[in-house]
């Protein structure tokens, strides 16, 4: 019988957080293994990955292994290798240490026959924010990431309705069901310089004039920790990687405004917010941002936080001037903050008694 969903989980000395999290999927893929793959391919583990996988093998007829020899460093090109090892009609790709909901594949599979024209399938989750990942700890600090709900599925036309109403959420691959086809097409189009959402290009290039669904109960729990390389590079990815992205969709015809999707995601609302991250990037790594000075300038939406990025970019050229400017910048938000916070306070107790005031004449 031909499979109708493939689920894809890449991973790499993973072996321990392996050990808690594939048994998660034992009762619900056993249950449909006849319809549904599971597929774990390892990326050149050099630790006991491997070892456990294949000890768990013995356990679960339904785990398949594929393990490559060359290690691919970027994590984009790995997940695009991954999906190569699929056969079922959809793909859901997997994170090593994120929890899936008791059933979830049951519900996957329920909404694929509901809807057989849907291309994509986007989950609701529940995020678990955690300082470090310890094998068998509880997920803790749980909070709902989409906290609306109008019913279990919310249907879209269009892939730009559903990428302008859901951009905010884009950043986790494990919430999303796509359609090895619309992935296959998608994949035409990948770029590796989308620092950080790699993924993304395939995942939304090959969804042109297809139906896509999002599911509102939350379907899994995404666990997030503290990474010193994802701290580091995040602004790249953030104001370099996600714009490119978006244009290359727009370049594809999926949508009509790159900056849309770019706008809701991640982009801090307050332009002096704005102001100290690009402070914050350029001092931290002035050597690493300066080739995109220019594009990260021309990616902003006001011609006041455009200024603002080439100004920095130039002073970058400074660093002894950009740190001072930096720690300038710091100083008076420790010092205006309570100072507003309290003139804020006051301004409602006053508002409080003039109410009244008015009240009783």
């Amino acid at each position: 019988m031909s499979k109708l969903i493939t689920v894809v989980l890449p991973t790499s000395n993973r072996g321990e957080i392996l050990s808690e999290s594939i048994p998660l999927f034992d009762e619900q893929v056993s249950r449909n293994k006849e319809i549904v793959e599971f597929v774990v391919c390892d990326n050149a583990s050099t630790d006991d990955t491997v070892a456990r996988l294949r000890e768990m093998q013995l356990k679960y007829d339904w785990l398949s292994l594929v393990h490559y020899d060359e290690r691919e460093e970027d994590v984009g090109a790995s997940i695009a290798r991954s999906a190569k090892n699929a056969h079922g009609d959809y793909i859901l790709f997997w994170g090593d240490d994120d929890i899936p909901g008791p059933g979830m594949v049951d519900v996957l599979l329920s909404a694929v026959r509901r809807f057989p024209e849907v291309a994509c399938i986007m989950m609701n989750r529940v995020q678990a924010r955690q300082k470090e990942f310890v094998p068998f700890m509880p997920a803790t600090n749980l909070q709902m990431l989409g906290k609306h709900y109008p019913g279990l599925y919310t249907e879209y036309d269009t892939a730009q309705d559903f990428i302008y109403a859901n951009a905010a959420e884009y950043g986790f691959l494990g919430a999303y069901l796509i359609r090895r086809s619309a992935w296959l097409e998608g994949m035409k189009w990948y770029d590796a310089s989308c620092f950080g959402y790699q993924f993304q290009v395939p995942l939304f290039c090959g969804l042109k004039d297809k139906q896509c669904i999002r599911i509102n109960y939350p379907m899994l729990i995404q666990r997030l920790f503290n990474s010193p390389r994802y701290a580091e590079n995040w602004p790249l990815y953030c104001y370099v990687g996600l714009p490119r992205v978006y244009k290359i969709v727009q370049k594809a015809g999926v949508i009509d405004n790159w900056r849309i999707p770019v706008r809701s995601f991640r982009y801090p609302a307050s332009t002096s917010a704005f102001v100290f991250e690009m402070l914050g990037m350029w001092r931290r790594n002035w050597l690493l941002y300066r080739p995109y000075a220019q594009e990260i300038a021309a990616n902003q939406d006001s011609w006041i936080r455009m200024a603002v990025a080439m100004s920095v970019g130039v002073l970058a050229f400074c660093k002894p001037l950009l740190f001072l400017i930096d720690r300038i910048h710091i100083v008076l938000r420790i010092l205006l903050r309570p100072l507003l916070q309290l003139i804020v306070g006051y301004g409602r107790v006053l508002v409080f008694f003039v109410r009244r005031l008015f009240r009783h004449n």
